[in-house]
């Protein structure tokens, strides 16, 4: 029997706005990207602070308007990327503090936009090709059966020590 998989409205409505105008889709990355840059940053430079709240302490002083929806999705994108930690606690609810990975991100790029513009040409690099030098080894000879080492001759143990009377120290004159 084959099941059939029903494509929703939204998704009809969603592949269609996105097929007919293909610029809303790089401005949404584009948004995003800039998002993450200004929350990254002001983290970056209040790392005096334990955390800050997203709505009150970031969006609101750059006049950031979004709906509710759109806020919670960008909220989710942050946790999920590993930049950024929530905060939890009693009166820490929308507060994000800045992760070690996100920490390390902005002490090396300076910016998220420098994090990505960096790993998206680490990728379009040329494979590596590696040059064989003209010279080669010549495979190594059949091993001739080597002639034995000669053992060093054996070291004569020292005269015994005489005392003043000219005995030896087994006792005997010597």
């Amino acid at each position: 029997m084959k099941k059939h998989l029903r494509i929703s409205k939204k998704q009809k409505a969603q592949d269609a706005i996105s097929k007919k105008y293909p610029e809303l889709m790089h401005n949404h990355l584009a948004t995003d990207r800039n998002i993450f840059d200004l929350v990254l940053k002001m983290l970056f430079e209040n790392s005096d602070k334990n955390a800050l709240s997203l709505e009150k302490e970031i969006f609101e002083p750059f006049k950031i308007k979004m709906s509710r929806k759109e806020q919670e999705r960008v909220w989710d994108v942050l946790i999920n990327s590993g930049f950024v930690n929530p905060i939890v606690g009693f009166g820490n609810a929308g507060k994000i503090g800045l992760s070690q990975t996100g920490y390390q991100i902005m002490t090396q790029y300076g910016t998220y936009s420098n994090f990505i513009e960096s790993s998206q040409q680490g990728r379009q690099q040329q494979p590596i090709v590696l040059q064989l030098s003209q010279h080669q080894p010549e495979p190594p000879a059949a091993e001739a059966p080597k002639a034995p080492t000669p053992t060093p001759a054996p070291v004569p143990p020292p005269p015994p020590a005489t005392r003043q009377n000219g005995e030896n120290d087994l006792g005997v004159e010597g």
